[in-house]
């Protein structure tokens, strides 16, 4: 069932129109201010996949945050925003092929996670929370540079961890889950 939202939330996502104005619409925080606007060629890959490259210090809006309080995978898509600023970034064909080749590995790594039991949370909001027993972390997975697809792994008694969909492996699930062998 997941798999099929997933497909079906990756096929939405990519016949998505293109809107026909071509200026370009700066994001804005909850705050009002201009969000970060680093491209992506000036983030070292190997950021792309640390926390502290989504983290937020910053008070943002309530109504923009999404908590979590459970131990999961939190599965993260690019929004309406983040998909036309893709498609201007890299052409319709190379941002088809991108988004064809994500939702491939996202719903993979999905159908493990749901084989070994591990529950997962679809961002909603343009900021997560995440409650864990000792520390909060808030992450803005929607500034621009950043990957539109991603999945955090997250424990309660734990530092989340960012991971790449092709990354997700059972034993790297188990290990930060700290499950027995099933």
């Amino acid at each position: 069932m997941r798999t099929s939202i997933v497909i079906i939330i990756s096929f939405v996502l990519c016949t998505c129109s293109k809107k026909s104005d071509d200026t370009a619409v700066d994001h804005v925080d909850a705050t009002g201010a201009a969000a970060d606007t680093v491209a992506t060629a000036e983030i070292p890959y190997e950021s792309l996949f640390v926390l502290d490259t989504y983290l937020v210090e910053e008070t943002v809006d309530p109504a923009e945050v999404q908590s979590v309080f459970t131990g999961c995978a939190v599965i993260v898509v690019p929004s309406d925003e983040q998909t036309e600023e893709m498609i201007k970034e890299y052409g319709e064909d190379d941002f088809f092929t991108m988004a064809d080749d994500a939702g491939y590995y996202q719903s993979m790594a999905m159908e493990l996670l749901d084989s070994l039991k591990v529950a997962t949370v679809s961002a909603e909001k343009p900021y997560i929370r995440l409650l864990g027993s000792g520390d909060t972390w808030t992450l803005n997975f929607r500034r621009k540079g950043l990957p539109g697809w991603n999945i955090v792994f997250f424990h309660q008694e734990k530092v989340p961890e960012v991971v790449p969909a092709i990354e997700v492996t059972a034993e790297r699930i188990k290990e930060y889950f700290e499950m027995d062998d099933l």
